[in-house]
């Protein structure tokens, strides 16, 4: 897989980029690959919660919302 992602960035070299272009395209993906999931799951989490209030005290909530964030 890192052989793979190399040749494709190698590739993309070829083709006339800058470094400052590839540091471009390598920061969006990395924002892709680590950012995104990390806001899915805090959505999902507060939602649950949320979801939960009435079957949970009001302490409980706040201090996981509070350590969620």
């Amino acid at each position: 897989a890192l052989m793979q992602e190399k040749n494709k960035f190698i590739g993309i070299r070829k083709l006339g980029l800058s470094n400052k272009e590839l540091a471009t395209i390598i920061a969006k993906e990395l924002a892709v690959l680590i950012f995104v999931p990390f806001t899915l799951a805090i959505t999902l989490l507060l939602t649950t919660l949320v979801a939960m209030r009435t079957m949970v005290s009001i302490a409980f909530l706040q201090v996981s919302i509070a350590s969620s964030c």
